[in-house]
């Protein structure tokens, strides 16, 4: 089974904020590419681009995916506007603190958001005038931490480690996932 498939699926969710062009072109891309699409970028008045495999491949309106095409599909700045208010299911203010870091989160993605910063005092207060989207497809890669969980089981975490973002001492805060819970459950038993 083809492990991009499930995520696929979860992309028709996010791509269907887009314009009406953008989802027929994204709609006719070949099932087989769709499925390694890495990531998405849109930027105001400027061909769409699509990360396969850390390539970038600009996208038709025609869907065809291809290293420079004749006919590329490009949105405008209220394009972004309105995909961002639709992402945002009509409440953007519900959105604005994720939107101060830069992001948004919405069915498992996580879109960057390029514009002009609102700061005021030194501190961000928001993010005005977005011309650039970077959505980013997750992706569940069986097997990617086999060689760390065996090097962890051969050698401990000797003066402990840090996994995702958080020391793996540090008990006070959970693992981010089950895999995370074994690497913790691990070091622990090898320090007692």
């Amino acid at each position: 089974m083809n492990v991009y498939t499930k995520e696929t699926g979860k992309l028709q969710k996010i791509t269907s904020n887009f314009t009406v062009n953008f989802q027929a072109a994204f709609d006719a891309v070949e099932k087989g590419t769709k499925d390694k699409i890495n990531e998405i970028r849109v930027r105001a008045k400027m061909p769409v681009s699509l990360t396969i495999d850390g390539e970038n491949y600009m996208l038709s309106t025609d869907g065809k995916v291809k290293l420079t095409v004749n006919n590329p599909l490009i949105l405008s700045e209220s394009d972004i506007d309105n995909f961002i208010y639709k992402l945002c299911a009509g409440s953007v203010y519900s959105y604005s603190e994720s939107m101060k870091d830069g992001f948004l989160t919405k069915f498992g993605f996580r879109v960057g958001l390029g514009g002009y910063v609102v700061n005021r005092n030194a501190k961000i207060e928001g993010i005005s005038k977005i011309t650039s989207l970077n959505i980013r497809i997750p992706r569940h890669i069986p097997g990617a931490a086999v060689n760390i969980m065996k090097h962890i089981e051969n050698h401990g975490l000797s003066g402990g480690g840090i996994s995702c973002g958080f020391h793996l001492r540090d008990r006070e805060k959970p693992p981010f996932s089950a895999n995370l819970q074994s690497i913790c459950r691990m070091g622990n038993l090898r320090r007692n």
